[in-house]
């Protein structure tokens, strides 16, 4: 479980500042991975939402179930430290895209 952990905070760093989007999202969901982003629904649980999607990208094979499962494995073992490093990552490509709207309006 380790190494997935890695592998998600690898994938966090190594995607642009607009792969990460902030979006409200209706109804019980928490965000959505597209082909080149992922959706997050800040007013919803932010680390979960993240963990989930990014289990999405790595492993497109795994079905709903599988990545809720392993979104769990996942949770019960990543460390404090961890968890923060994410939101870091996360929080400064958002304040990015925020802050550069007018390219995601062009794109």
């Amino acid at each position: 479980m380790q190494q997935l952990i890695q592998d998600i905070i690898t994938l966090l760093k190594t995607k642009p500042p607009h792969f990460f989007q902030f979006k409200k999202i209706r109804g019980l969901t928490t965000g959505f991975y597209k082909t080149n982003h992922i959706e997050l629904d800040y007013r919803k649980d932010i680390v979960q939402t993240i963990i989930h999607e990014c289990i999405h990208v790595l492993l497109p094979e795994y079905s709903e179930t599988k990545t809720i499962q392993t979104e769990k494995a996942v949770l019960k073992e990543i460390s404090n430290y961890q968890v923060a490093e994410m939101l870091e990552i996360v929080s400064k490509k958002i304040k990015y895209t925020e802050k550069h709207q007018s390219y995601l309006k062009r794109s």
